[in-house]
């Protein structure tokens, strides 16, 4: 089945046509479009002409081809996309769902960053055959298996064995998938699944913000560092000065004036103490991000060429200003042979450096399922995809949500933009150049 991709705002679709008109009132539409089932991506429905297009919402997941590429499975990245297969059947013969309306082609599986939840598409008009589906899915995970890993090869063509069987029963699959850890699957209610998947999306959400989502809110405080200190300094000695006036001349004021006056200057050097103590915790929690982009830096425009001497290169992009130099590049030899290209940080990114050595490079901020980690609330777990050889470079955005730019235009779901020498390239609100 063929699926056509969208992006809108801040989220990415994976979108199926059906030509005709369909029946909006039907059970199974209404189930899908009204609750969240788990293990079931969310779905909307829109009616253009005489086509109607099933949108699955799809942001900062990731098919199951390219979350593994050409990476063997052993039993930790196997099992958990089986067992999300089974858990989401379970739940959808709760709910009365058809088991033959899944989708179980790889490429419209999803699966959640850090590969612990497998997500399928449920459409009501499809009409399948729920054993088939997983037979395919089946062949197809089975030469990616790792042979090295006994548990991988047990469960993969223990399960492979039960789909081919003419009585097949999904007990029989859970006998295989739980066997090896004592676990035995438990018959959900709707309701109950329901609230367990809740609860379960929320300790996941607070866990990857304790974890890796370690920025705080930035809250901007006038004055540089050097001048807090110093306004730090100024107010422990007036509060020392005037402590000693007030006590040695406490006969001739009033108890109430002297109370008053005592407790200003304390408040006055408490928030002293108070804003020195929030920068300086901002400034070892998120070192080197506190400084902001220029205004009207935005990708509707192009960025000027920050190397170029003022005035001369105005609105021309980084590359262009490049290009109209007139200079010409001169060869170092044997100083470039064998150099890696790279990304360089720009502006509050300075500093930052992906190399791009040959192979699959993944950047995000989830660092336990990326190779490249950018620890910001506004990147996605596994925000984008670098495809690097000898002679290319290819980057591709993997349903962020703040997106991926290069030259200020964004990219659209699923394409490679080969990458050029000094092409600006814009990861959520961060920006390397290609060198």
């Amino acid at each position: 089945m063929r699926g056509d991709y969208k992006r809108d705002l801040n989220h990415n679709y994976l979108i199926f046509e059906e030509e005709g008109e369909v029946d909006t009132a039907s059970y199974e539409v209404r189930m899908i479009l009204m609750n969240s089932i788990p293990g079931l991506l969310p779905c909307s429905i829109q009616k253009i002409d005489n086509r109607t297009l099933f949108y699955y919402e799809i942001t900062s997941r990731q098919p199951l081809g390219t979350m593994y590429g050409d990476k063997k499975l052993g039993r930790e990245e196997l099992y958990p996309i089986l067992k999300s297969l089974v858990n989401t059947i379970r739940v959808m013969q709760a709910y009365l769902l058809d088991p033959g309306h899944l989708v179980l082609e790889p490429e419209h599986i999803y699966m959640e960053a850090g590969g612990q939840r497998a997500y399928f598409s449920f459409i009501p008009v499809h009409q399948g055959d729920a054993r088939e589906g997983m037979r395919e899915l089946m062949e197809y995970l089975l030469p990616k298996i790792d042979h090295q890993d006994p548990d991988a090869v047990r469960i993969g063509y223990g399960i492979y064995h039960c789909v081919t069987e003419d009585n097949f029963q999904l007990e029989q699959i859970e006998r295989e998938l739980f066997a090896s850890e004592g676990e035995q699957m438990e018959e959900p209610s709707g309701e109950a699944e329901t609230g367990g998947g809740a609860e379960e999306e929320v300790h996941e959400r607070e866990e990857i913000l304790r974890q890796i989502c370690r920025e705080p809110q930035e809250e901007e405080f006038p004055g540089s560092r050097e001048e807090i200190k110093t306004a730090a300094v100024v107010a422990g000695g007036i509060l020392m000065i005037g402590g000693g006036f007030l006590a040695w001349n406490y006969r001739y004021i009033p108890w109430n004036y002297l109370a008053a006056g005592f407790g200003g200057l304390l408040a006055l050097a408490g928030i002293a103490g108070l804003i020195w103590y929030r920068r300086r915790k901002k400034e070892l929690l998120s070192p080197g991000e506190g400084t902001k982009e220029k205004a009207g830096h935005s990708p509707e425009h192009p960025i000027p060429y920050p190397d170029a001497e003022t005035g001369s290169e105005t609105g021309k992009t980084r590359r262009e200003a490049w290009e109209s130099s007139g200079e010409e590049t001169s060869l170092l030899t044997g100083q470039e042979e064998g150099r890696n290209h790279c990304l360089r940080g720009k502006g509050s990114s300075v500093g930052k450096l992906i190399t791009l050595e040959e192979g699959v490079i993944l950047v995000g901020k989830m660092a336990e399922a990326v190779d490249y980690c950018i620890p910001l609330a506004t990147v996605s777990r596994i925000h984008c995809k670098l495809e690097v050889t000898r002679d290319l470079c290819l980057i591709q955005d993997l349903n962020s949500k703040n997106g991926t730019y290069v030259n200020g235009r964004l990219l659209e779901s699923r394409e490679k933009y080969p990458l050029q020498e000094h092409d600006e390239v814009k990861i959520a609100d961060v920006i390397f150049y290609y060198e």
